[in-house]
C-alpha cells in the first residue's frame, strides 16, 4: 500500500476511533515523500502487526492523534535495531499525553540511544505497559535511572511476556509501583520468584492461567 492512499483514507473519515494496521510495508519509491500531517481528533485506538518500520514510522508521522489512548505495535520488521529512538521521536513530538496502553511486541535490542525508559518519560500518563517476546535485560534501562521512580507513575497493568533478567530489575520495578499497580502478568517459571519477592509489599494473590500464546501468572494487589 502506497501510504499516500492511506492518507487520502484517512482524510474522508477524520472522525476515525480505532484504526488496525496489518501486513503491509511502505514502497521502495516512496521513500522521502512528505504526506501532509491528517488531524484525527478522535482516533483514540492504533494498532500496527506485522508491519515494516518505514510503514510504522510514516503512518505516526502523517497522523496527529493528541486523543490517543492506545498504541499497540507487533512484529514490527526492524533488521537495524534502531526503532525504538522512531517511536521516542514520535510520541514526544505528538506530545501523546493521554496514552494510557502501550503494547510492544518482538522489539530486539536497540543499537541507538534510546531505551524503554525513554519512552516512558515521554508517556507518563500509562497506566497498562504490555512487553513481550523481546529482550530479557529490557528493564535494566530503567531501574539504572535514577529518575526511574518518575517514571510510569500511574502505572496498574504490567503485561511481561518475556523471560526478563536479570530477575531483580523487574522485581525492584514492580516494588516501585506498588501502590498504584493491581495487575502483573508474567510466564510461569517467575511465578514463584515473585510470589517470593512481593511478599514484604502484602497480600498478594497468585493464580495461574493457560492461554494460547503461553502460561502466565496473574497477581492482583488486595486492598
Amino acid at each position: 500500500m502506497r501510504i499516500a492512499k492511506l492518507a487520502l483514507v484517512i482524510s474522508r473519515w477524520p472522525a476515525i476511533q480505532r484504526l488496525t494496521l496489518c501486513r503491509w510495508t511502505l514502497e521502495v519509491e516512496e521513500a522521502g515523500y512528505q504526506v501532509p500531517v491528517r488531524h484525527m481528533p478522535k482516533l483514540t485506538y492504533l494498532k500496527f502487526e506485522k508491519m515494516g518500520l518505514d510503514a510504522v514510522r510514516g503512518t505516526l508521522a502523517m497522523i496527529n492523534a493528541p486523543g490517543l489512548e492506545t498504541l499497540l505495535i507487533e512484529d514490527v520488521e526492524d533488521p537495524l535495531g534502531g526503532w525504538l529512538d522512531e517511536l521516542w521521536a514520535l510520541i514526544e513530538f505528538q506530545r501523546m499525553d493521554c496514552l494510557q496502553h502501550l503494547r510492544l511486541h518482538k522489539f530486539q535490542k536497540n543499537d541507538g540511544p534510546c531505551t524503554l525508559a525513554s519512552i516512558l518519560r515521554v508517556a507518563p500518563n500509562i497506566t497498562h505497559l504490555s512487553i513481550s517476546d523481546t529482550e530479557p535485560d529490557v528493564f535494566e534501562s530503567i531501574v539504572r535511572c535514577e529518575d526511574y521512580d518518575t517514571m510510569a507513575r500511574h502505572l496498574q497493568v504490567l503485561d511481561i511476556d518475556a523471560a526478563i533478567w536479570p530477575f531483580e530489575h523487574i522485581l525492584r520495578f514492580i516494588h516501585s509501583r506498588a501502590r498504584t499497580l493491581k495487575q502483573v502478568h508474567v510466564p510461569q517459571p517467575l511465578v514463584a520468584k515473585l510470589a517470593e519477592g512481593l511478599k514484604p509489599i502484602g497480600e498478594v494473590e497468585i493464580s495461574a492461567l493457560e492461554s494460547a500464546r503461553s502460561w502466565k501468572a496473574e497477581l492482583k494487589y488486595l486492598s
